[in-house]
């Protein structure tokens, strides 16, 4: 099954590597050697700019997710040499409240759409085992 967040899974692998004696280098290669994801192809994207010692040039889809985009940066200062272990725990918070809040949204939808089978197939059929005898009868009467 594939991560819903893979932001928040690669900043808790990442936390646990450096809390474990790892590299950020190593921990972001045992990532991105795992599979294909979201985040893989940025990670390719910051690794191979890294290696050549130049800037990274990121698609303008990740500039657009905040989350995303801060926790990138974070990965190039920590290949960078500099500490980033606090500021990774504190991003890793953020990361669980924004997924907490996202499922209470999807959870707070889904009584209505629920409600859309019932309105657009199950209704009418009541209806129709409902008020189809009296509509027969009904004919029947005006006709005979």
């Amino acid at each position: 099954m594939e991560c819903l967040a893979p932001p928040l899974d690669l900043c808790v692998r990442l936390r646990l590597g450096l809390e474990g004696g790892q590299s950020v280098m190593r921990t972001i290669k045992t990532f991105h050697g795992r599979g294909k994801n979201e985040m893989s192809s940025d990670l390719a994207i910051i690794l191979t700019a890294f290696e050549r010692g130049e800037q990274p040039q990121l698609p303008a889809s990740t500039n657009e997710r905040i989350y995303r985009k801060a926790f990138l940066e974070l990965v190039e200062a920590g290949l960078k040499g500099e500490p980033i272990l606090s500021p990774l725990k504190e991003l890793e918070a953020e990361l669980l409240k924004a997924c907490h809040a996202d499922i209470e949204k999807f959870v707070g939808g889904l009584p209505m759409r629920t409600m859309i089978p019932l309105m657009l197939i199950q209704f009418p059929a009541f209806l129709l085992l409902l008020l189809g005898p009296i509509v027969g009868e009904l004919l029947k009467g005006l006709n005979g």
